[in-house]
């Protein structure tokens, strides 16, 4: 006996597997609304870990290396995108 819609999510888990996210252009992300330009999870890794090798390696300030990269990547890209 099947069990109803069990086969349309094991379709959808499958697609999604064989077909990952692909990275955007510059071009696209400039005609996407700022929601859709966010710094990608590893941008910010990386950029936060320059933080905090810019500061000396200094442990305790992970989360506050994490938000001025985040805000440094997004202002850097509004004001790509703005001019």
């Amino acid at each position: 006996m099947a069990v109803p819609g069990h086969r349309k999510e094991a379709v959808v888990a499958n697609s999604k597997k064989r077909n990952p996210p692909r990275a955007r252009s510059s071009s696209e992300r400039a005609s996407l609304p700022a929601a859709f330009d966010d710094p990608t999870r590893e941008e910010i890794e990386q950029r936060a870990y320059e933080i905090y090798l810019a500061r000396g390696g200094e442990l305790g300030h992970d989360l506050e290396d994490w938000v001025e990269a985040e805000r440094e990547l997004r202002e850097r890209r509004a004001g790509t995108r703005s001019g």
